[in-house]
């Protein structure tokens, strides 16, 4: 089974995840400049969330994928507030 793992990270926190996840698959981590060779099976595919939503560079890197891919496992970072953190404290 042929996987692949690629990410869009602005900060870094997402190609960390990444490449610990392609490390337990034996497998290296691109950026989603990379292409992903025909012949993948099952993609990890990494981005942080924007505002509640994904960044354009992933809608892109998804609609230029001009081959089946059987299983996408999506993942992903965010940032914790420091409004947020202080809600949780109370």
């Amino acid at each position: 089974m042929k996987i692949a793992v690629r990410y869009y990270s602005k900060t870094g926190n997402t190609k960390k995840l990444a490449d610990a996840i392609a490390e337990s698959l034996n497998v290296k981590a691109f950026p989603i400049t990379e292409q992903v060779d025909p012949d993948t099976e099952v993609l990890f595919l990494g981005s942080s969330v924007y505002a509640a939503g994904v960044s354009n560079e992933i809608k892109e890197f998804i609609a230029s994928l001009d081959h089946n891919i059987s299983v996408v496992v999506n993942f992903s970072t965010a940032a914790i507030l420091e409004s947020l953190t202080n809600k949780l404290k109370n």
